[in-house]
């Protein structure tokens, strides 16, 4: 299917991703997100075209809590949202772009090309021995410039 388009049946949504829903091809699933304010709907209407058709298919939505306890349901939103900004950013490539990006990502704990995550377990040292330093070799993405000693030096 081609040309598809979200009847959200009145439903106040916001910052659905993707922006550009993507063809829907049979066994490949499309996600889209979006924010709800007010009542969710029973039902959404998707439309679009096969094979010079219009079709139009009624899906049932299921209610799940965003307050889950894991904010599963944030984060999904959010990797929708970072991935959209992605395309958009190979498109124009604008700062606003950039930071929405890295804001987004570093609001819902998400690993995206401008964030990581690192795990420090200070704990784990045999009892009675001092901290050891250690330097790792870590692989620098092309086009990256990072000035190990430099950063050394500072203290960081």
């Amino acid at each position: 299917m081609s040309d598809l388009e979200l009847d959200w049946q009145g439903a106040q949504v916001s910052e659905v991703f993707p922006k550009r829903i993507p063809y829907l091809f049979c066994g490949r699933p499309v996600a889209i997100s979006g924010r709800f304010e007010g009542a969710m709907p029973q039902t959404i209407t998707l439309m679009g075209n096969a094979m010079g058709s219009t079709v139009r298919y009624d899906v049932k939505l299921v209610n799940q809590k965003a307050n889950d306890g894991s904010g599963s349901i944030a984060k999904i939103w959010a990797r929708t949202c970072i991935a959209d900004l992605d395309l958009s950013a190979l498109k124009t490539p604008a700062k606003e772009i950039e930071d929405l990006l890295l804001k987004t990502a570093l609001d819902f704990g998400i690993v995206s090309r401008r964030t990581a995550l690192l795990a420090v377990d200070s704990l784990a040292r045999p009892s009675g021995e001092p901290p050891m330093r250690a330097e790792v070799p870590v692989h620098v993405p092309r086009g990256v410039r990072f000035d190990v000693s430099r950063c050394l030096d500072k203290g960081h």
